[in-house]
């Protein structure tokens, strides 16, 4: 029946050896029974991944599962060959195979890793197949506290089984597969910490669900983002102290709790879910406040990104995302192939097709997705980091990206050098919408 699972408190050490297995987790407290999952080494969520910039991380995965299962790691620019595309840029792993990796730690910054093959990345994520890696960073800030929080939902019966639609075309036409139960960390409720006024604490989020969009709201304390998707950002203040984290996406932020702050107060990070849920709660303590200002945010490491992109020889890549059916067509969702509902530029993913475009290593490219549905599409971009463009001119957002949100009717453009040879996925990071078809593939030459 598998292990049972431990709930991931804090980060491990370094691991060597990943094991994909069953295994039985309590989402709900006792009474309520354990529910069978899927995880890496029996921790939900991870387990956490360590590594210094510049190391080579050696990794064994042995799939444990009774099903094919694949490996990506989100937001690192590897070798093509770690891509871990099955049917593009690698295969699937088999049932009680194992593989060797020797992955390169070339960027500094805060990952995600699990499963990644359109044909079953949905079901098994769902399950519960996710955890994140951590690569030092040189210029990381001093901080008194460093948290982790992974998020996830969950679609559980009321049996304590995980519901079993996974093919389900009404779900991969929508918005995706959104959880009824959700979990923070692994521990299933909100984080409380103590710390004296004018403390700093660090918080590295990320999004695991499949689907959920999670808005983000920073109460009580002084937030300066210095970290979107892995990579280093301009350090600049969320808007009135709320952001949404996309599936898929991870940010790093460092917080101040400010010096004349007394208790009973407290500052809270909450995600904007029904009436408002605690992600971490921060006690103000009754500790004498620490000394003298705080030292100002510089920059983390560029990771080598260049710091301009030629967008007058750019070039441009238009993208038509597109539902292959009227969803309202009860009739035509059950006739449809689950596999073959959603179109780029009129085709349904297919690896044996052509690509979307190629070009050669040094281009740069203007690459814009348009969402032609009535549904948010979160779209992924693999191999690369790009940035996302003002919507009315070339002038773009101070940090990097692997994921972007597009609204319904909307267009985002991404703007991104070619500069990592092979072939790559660009997809849907709903899980559901890239089961369904939304995904194709480029090549750099």
């Amino acid at each position: 029946m598998g292990r049972e699972a431990r709930a991931q408190t804090s980060p491990s050490s370094r691991q060597s050896t990943l094991i994909a297995a069953a295994t039985k987790w309590h989402l709900r407290p006792p009474p309520a029974q354990a529910t069978p999952v899927l995880s890496y080494d029996g921790a939900l969520p991870g387990p956490v991944l360590h590594a210094r910039q510049g190391d080579e991380l050696a990794l064994a995965l042995v799939n444990g599962t009774s099903a094919p299962t694949s490996f990506h790691v989100a937001g690192m620019r590897l070798p093509n060959e770690f891509d871990g595309i099955p049917g593009l840029s690698g295969k699937a792993l088999a049932p009680s195979e194992r593989a060797f990796f020797r992955i390169p730690a070339r960027d500094a910054g805060f990952f995600s890793f699990g499963p990644a093959d359109p044909a079953s990345a949905s079901e098994q994520s769902a399950r519960g197949l996710g955890g994140v890696l951590i690569v030092a960073d040189p210029k990381d800030p001093e901080v008194d506290v460093d948290v982790l929080l992974v998020v996830k939902d969950w679609q559980v019966e009321p049996s304590g089984m995980i519901k079993e639609d996974f093919a389900d075309p009404a779900t991969r036409s929508g918005s995706g597969r959104l959880g009824n139960l959700f979990t923070i960390g692994g521990l299933g409720e909100g984080r409380t910490i103590s710390l004296p006024p004018g403390s700093r604490f660090r918080v590295r989020l990320a999004n695991l669900c499949n689907a959920r969009i999670v808005p983000l709201k920073f109460d009580g304390m002084h937030v300066s983002l210095i970290g979107v998707s892995g990579q280093q950002s301009a350090v600049f203040t969320p808007l009135h102290g709320e952001m949404l984290l996309v599936p898929g996406g991870r940010f790093d932020l460092v917080c101040d709790i400010p010096p004349d702050a007394r208790p009973p107060t407290k500052a809270e990070v909450s995600a904007l879910i029904g009436g408002g849920l605690p992600l971490l709660t921060v006690k103000v303590s009754d500790e004498a406040a620490r000394p003298g200002p705080l030292p100002q945010l510089e920059w983390l490491s560029d990771n080598g990104l260049p710091r301009f992109i030629d967008l007058s020889h750019a070039t441009r890549v238009e993208c038509q995302i597109t539902r292959a059916l009227d969803r309202a067509d009860a009739r035509a969702l059950a006739a449809a192939d689950p596999a073959k509902l959603w179109k780029i530029n009129g085709k349904s993913g297919d690896f044996t097709a052509p690509a979307l475009f190629t070009a050669k290593r040094g281009t740069p490219i203007v690459l814009a997705l348009a969402n032609k549905s009535d549904v948010p599409i979160v779209m992924k971009l693999n191999g690369h980091l790009a940035r996302l463009l003002h919507p009315h001119d070339d002038g773009w957002v101070p940090y990097w990206v692997d994921v972007v949100l597009v609204s319904p009717g909307n267009t985002e453009r991404l703007a991104f050098l070619a500069d990592n040879p092979g072939r790559w996925l660009l997809g849907a990071r709903v899980l559901e919408h890239l089961a369904g078809g939304q995904f194709g593939w480029f090549e750099v030459i």
